[in-house]
């Protein structure tokens, strides 16, 4: 019996010290797993933080072209506002040119009434007994009052165009 207990207390031994190797090889595939997947979350949080660096720097990018695209909008808006408001001060005024326009018909009424008067002045003193050369004078009527025609419209145009030139 005494023998058994030796047997037995060695075989419980044996069997301890199986478990404990057991144990201990565990524990060292636990730590190397443990070990491993650090490694993995390293790498993984620095290829995450590079990955947010990069996204960072394309949006930096995108934000200043987006900024740039604004500006040179901005700057072509502004050239033309300015080219509206030129032109708007380069524009007369409808009253103005109302006004300017009835002055001018009231130039050419008082000519034509001018020359009209003239022409019957004329004919009436050629009715009056001076018969000779009739046909030079009423040629020489017609010329006159045409000539002065012409004139009062090429002052009404040239008055004109440097009024709209101001």
């Amino acid at each position: 019996m005494a023998e058994d207990l030796i047997t037995l207390k060695q075989h419980i031994e044996v069997q301890l010290a199986s478990l404990k190797e057991i144990v201990n090889e565990r524990d060292r595939l636990y730590l190397n797993n443990f070990k491993a997947s650090e490694v993995a979350v390293a790498a993984a949080l620095a290829g995450s933080e590079k990955a947010v660096n990069a996204a960072f720097l394309a949006s930096e990018k995108a934000v200043l072209k987006a900024e740039q695209a604004q500006k040179e909008y901005n700057e072509r808006s502004n050239e033309f506002r300015g080219q509206l408001d030129d032109q708007a001060k380069m524009l007369m005024p409808r009253a103005e040119a109302d006004s300017r326009f009835l002055s001018i018909e009231e130039k050419i009424g008082s000519t034509q009434k001018f020359f009209d008067d003239q022409l019957r002045s004329l004919s009436s003193s050629r009715d009056q007994g001076t018969g000779r050369n009739e046909s030079l004078d009423k040629s020489r009527q017609q010329n006159n009052w045409f000539v002065g025609l012409v004139v009062v419209i090429a002052v009404c145009v040239v008055e004109t165009f440097f009024h709209w030139i101001k």
